[in-house]
């Protein structure tokens, strides 16, 4: 991309971004519109082409924007005082989920940008992908007391687990057609939390 458009001005920028974010959450890959996302941002398609080449450079910066969010709204939001890792994690869920829930487009975004399949984009985003968690666990988890769990268990594969378990709530939802609902979805979280503290907790330590 050309590196002039991180010159313009930061509500410019992310005019951009939230156009593309909501174009392409709406249409597959192949069928979102640069014309439309052009509009939206209010610029012109060529120049919207001056800044990206054309629309694969736009997806994928686009998706760098949209993971710095998140990993950047993670880092800077304040962990939860405690040194249980359940209580951590909890923080973490619910900070997440409060800038899914606003910023409308961004989930939306992530969620098709995770799950594309036999698209142009799709291998590109699978070589972008990855990473998320072990940024999370180092900016989350340190100091926990890892003492609390029984022999053999290690927490990063917990917070694998967790984000597994997500993921597959997510795909479930878009495969039945129903929104994604913030206040529910955490809610399934908290019980899983509470079902792997049960599980990895030393009974002491519960």
């Amino acid at each position: 991309m050309n590196e002039a458009f991180y010159a313009l001005e930061e509500e410019k920028q992310r005019a951009v971004f939230n156009a593309a974010m909501e174009v392409f959450s709406r249409w597959e890959y192949k069928r979102a519109s640069a014309d439309l996302i052009a509009a939206k941002a209010g610029v012109s398609k060529g120049l919207l082409f001056y800044y990206f080449h054309n629309k694969r450079a736009l997806y994928l910066e686009t998706f760098a924007y949209a993971q710095r969010l998140v990993s950047e709204f993670i880092r800077d939001a304040c962990p939860v005082q405690s040194d249980d890792f359940f209580d951590r994690l909890a923080g973490a869920s619910r900070e997440k989920m409060r800038l899914m829930d606003q910023s409308p487009f961004l989930l939306d975004f992530c969620v098709r940008a995770y799950y594309s399949s036999g698209e142009e984009i799709s291998d590109a985003l699978r070589q972008k992908i990855g990473g998320e968690l072990g940024g999370l666990y180092s900016t989350w988890f340190a100091g926990v007391d890892t003492s609390r769990f029984r022999p053999g268990v290690d927490p990063a594969h917990i917070l694998n687990m967790i984000a597994w378990m997500t993921d597959g709530y997510i795909h479930v939802r878009r495969m039945e057609g129903k929104p994604l609902d913030m206040e529910e979805m955490m809610a399934e979280v908290e019980r899983w939390m509470q079902m792997f503290r049960e599980w990895s907790y030393k009974e002491e330590k519960q």
